[in-house]
């Protein structure tokens, strides 16, 4: 059962370019003004309801 869910073996190569077609896909650019947009767009998140912040940090 868990050997079908494995993916066949990639080799260097072939595991780039599919990091690199998923990437593009989902929009991912190595533009430090669109990774700085995207840290700011999570830091501005609020923290969501019922998140004890302190018991996170303790880990």
């Amino acid at each position: 059962m868990a050997n079908e869910l494995k993916s066949p073996k990639m080799t260097p190569e072939q595991q780039r370019a599919a990091f690199e077609a998923t990437a593009r896909e989902l929009g991912c650019d190595e533009s430090p003004d669109a990774f700085e947009a995207a840290v700011k767009k999570v830091a501005k998140a609020p923290p969501t309801k019922g998140t004890d912040l302190k018991a996170l940090k303790r880990k």
